[in-house]
């Protein structure tokens, strides 16, 4: 069984300037998602047809500091760093990723309030201690939620999503055990390609780094991780 992608995540600077700047270049505004509490992160998210979505990340506005602030005000451009895949069945997950001889954070269940979207209720589930680095995706679970990509503007469509690693056909062998139907070519370099298909025609993303660039801490993902 293959899992669809759920979202991806581009990181960002500045969240209400790179909003600005997505809107002009795509012809779609990304609604404003909230804030999650502990990471001191916000979003603004996009529809990205198929039950699909693109997760923008910045830091905070105002002056609240967490544990990503420093390096996403650091990134010298808008920067593809992660991906989630749809899951209604975590368990499985579990044993799926047991069975590739990779830990985990276990399930862990988020209830959190936002004043945009109201309560936001869903399970994560993270590979960790892998060497994969930002190439390894997470399974997400959104129970009763409704799914993000239902309540986002819409209007823009995935094309392309290419994932890069210098090894890279051992982690298709990995993505293969885990059911992650997610092109990987080799590069010196990992990182992604990502394009969009916009009312204002292409829209394009190719990030590459041998060091992670998200921040994932378990503690955070249980505490409002979106």
């Amino acid at each position: 069984m293959d899992y669809a992608i759920d979202h991806i995540i581009l990181l960002v600077p500045d969240l209400p300037a790179y909003v600005t700047e997505f809107e002009q270049g795509s012809g779609v505004t990304p609604k404003y998602g909230g804030m999650q509490p502990n990471a001191k992160v916000a979003n603004a998210l996009v529809d990205l047809g198929n039950g699909a979505y693109l997760e923008i990340l910045g830091p905070s506005p105002g002056d609240e500091v967490g544990p990503m602030t420093e390096r996403l005000r650091a990134l010298p451009e808008p920067t593809v760093a992660w991906f989630a895949l749809q899951s209604f069945d975590l368990d499985d997950n579990v044993k799926r990723l047991e069975a590739a001889g990779l830990e985990h954070s276990g399930v862990l269940r988020t209830n959190w309030e936002s004043s945009e979207r109201g309560l936001i209720d869903y399970s994560g589930l993270v590979a960790v201690n892998h060497g994969w680095g930002d190439q390894m995706p997470f399974y997400i679970d959104w129970h009763e939620t409704p799914h993000p990509s239902s309540t986002s503007p819409g209007g823009i469509t995935l094309s392309e999503f290419t994932v890069y690693h210098p090894d890279a056909e051992n982690l298709g062998v990995v993505y293969g055990q885990l059911g992650v139907n997610v092109e990987v070519k080799v590069s010196e370099t990992a990182g992604y390609d990502l394009v969009l298909e916009t009312p204002k025609g292409e829209l394009s993303f190719s990030s590459r780094s041998n060091e992670p660039v998200f921040y994932i801490d378990t503690d955070d993902l249980a505490g409002g991780q979106q």
